[in-house]
């Protein structure tokens, strides 16, 4: 898969006030995903310079920021380096170095779409039975036109589609003007719980 760096119009991006709006928006629903949360180990995927990890930070036990990029891990390392229950990892989203059903939670924010196709069998794999996927992300037709000419954007009904074929059912779809999110469980197999 060719991947392009766009961490300067990323990096850009983020304070826009687009940006603002997926903080506030997740905030704002936050109440509803802390059951997901709150005192767990939690894997956040395409974590950036650590925006939404430090929200994820502030009630999980635990949380891993996974990122493909070393300026981005540096960056996180740097803003949020005090923070003890944060570990950086360098790592791509299709080999995230964590064992085998160790997370209860994966949470992705604005990134599903710079994924490669081995994602959700990945976090399948790092999820515990019953953990859960969290994915916020742009609504196609709401997405800045640089997005649109270089990732390929995921609707609400596409990625659930792509999670309950592996194994996932929906729980929680939320919308904003410009993003969704959608919690998904991992089920567990038969007499697992």
């Amino acid at each position: 898969m060719e991947r392009h760096d766009h961490s300067g119009i990323h990096q850009h991006f983020y304070y826009s006030d687009s940006a603002k709006e997926r903080e506030a928006f997740l905030k704002k629903e936050f109440p509803s995903l802390q059951k997901y949360i709150y005192g767990k180990t939690v894997v956040d995927v395409g974590a950036g310079d650590g925006s939404v990890t430090r929200i994820i930070a502030e009630h999980a036990k635990k949380t891993y920021a996974i990122d493909v990029d070393k300026s981005s891990i540096d960056a996180l390392r740097k803003n949020l380096g005090h923070i003890g229950s944060i570990y950086p990892k360098l790592a791509t989203a299709d080999r995230i170095p964590l064992r085998s059903g160790s997370v209860d939670a994966v949470f992705s924010s604005a990134s599903f779409h710079h994924f490669p196709d081995g994602y959700i069998n990945e976090i399948t794999r790092i999820l515990k039975a019953n953990g859960v996927a969290i994915i916020l992300d742009w609504k196609k037709h709401k997405a800045p036109l640089f997005m649109k000419q270089h990732h390929k954007l995921f609707s609400k009904k596409e990625v659930i589609t792509l999670f309950e074929k592996t194994g996932f059912s929906e729980l929680l779809v939320y919308d904003s003007s410009h993003y969704y999110m959608i919690v998904l469980q991992k089920e567990s197999p038969a007499g697992e719980i």
